[in-house]
């Protein structure tokens, strides 16, 4: 199918103003970013909103959605400006800015959009793993390890089957664009339509437009938000009521995990798959030794 480049570029365009508009507010959100998120989650307000991660534009491989990019550490994006990594610049935490070069892109120019933000951002070049320092983002992406990726790219790579899967050819949406020490996930229902019109649908385009077998998701909170928006549980996988080869624990008991399929239908565009995936207790991906259930599941997608 080929890429609607009309849709693209309006979800861009929205989620540019949606980070200059809360640019330009400061630490103090107002308006529609605040109405949005203010009181539902306790953000960063010293930190860049981060949407999305990859540009679904030019085509992905893999489409993960992530719950928000997690809070952090104040300051710590500016202590490398002396290290000539532009794309860490750019990151810099916006009270301690290295010369105030992102502050003056948006309030002197407005030049500068997130789309391009993203495309220059480190955390999806390969190339930096491994440096003395941490470049910002790398190590949660993709891991800091030279010789093989790790992070979240890892997780995505074993539930796709695909161990060659570049960290920039993904489209990673955020339910919640904002920094975060913990998002309260039992609220989300109060964002169910803005969720399903800017995170989930652009998810379900892009697995559409590439002829991916799902879009892939890490956590139980997703469970919520796409039963919110009236996605259908197609199958499910648990420990509860396992397959063939589901992993055990050294006691002999089944390994606590669950896997549900649910599909999206997009009025004149296709249905979408997506895989949620979660563990009791906690937000942990699969480990290695469900990688037989996962080929199960891909097998079972193939056929449908």
């Amino acid at each position: 199918m080929a890429i609607n480049k009309k849709y693209w570029k309006q979800y861009s365009e929205f989620w540019d103003e949606f980070v200059k508009h809360w640019f330009l507010s400061g630490a103090n959100p107002q308006g529609r970013v605040s109405e949005l998120y203010s009181e539902v989650v306790d953000f960063n307000a010293d930190e860049l909103p981060e949407p999305y991660l990859g540009d679904p534009r030019n085509g992905v491989d893999a489409v993960f959605l992530n719950l928000n990019p997690g809070m952090s550490v104040k300051g710590k994006y500016g202590a490398f400006k002396d290290k000539n990594l532009e794309a860490t610049k750019f990151y810099s935490n916006i009270n301690n800015q290295p010369n105030g070069w992102l502050i003056k892109e948006f309030k002197d120019t407005a030049k500068c959009s997130y789309r391009e933000f993203i495309a220059r951002w480190s955390c999806l070049n390969p190339k930096l793993r491994g440096h003395e320092f941490e470049v910002c983002g790398v190590n949660w992406w993709q891991g800091n390890d030279p010789e093989k990726i790790g992070g979240r790219m890892s997780w995505v790579r074993q539930i796709y089957g695909d161990d060659e899967l570049c960290p920039s050819r993904v489209f990673a949406p955020e339910i919640c664009p904002f920094h975060s020490p913990k998002f309260p996930t039992s609220r989300l229902q109060n964002l169910a339509g803005f969720i399903g019109e800017h995170v989930i649908v652009p998810a379900a385009m892009a697995v559409i437009e590439n002829g991916l077998p799902f879009a892939v998701a890490v956590g139980e909170s997703y469970v919520n938000v796409l039963s919110n928006i009236g996605a259908q549980l197609e199958n499910d996988w648990s420990s509860s009521a396992p397959v063939k080869g589901w992993p055990k624990r050294n006691n002999g008991d089944n390994k606590k995990r669950t896997y549900k399929l649910y599909s999206l239908n997009i009025d004149r565009i296709g249905c979408a798959r997506f895989l949620v995936t979660y563990a009791q207790g906690g937000n942990n991906p699969p480990s290695e030794d469900f990688k037989p259930i996962e080929a199960a599941i891909r097998q079972y997608v193939a056929r449908k």
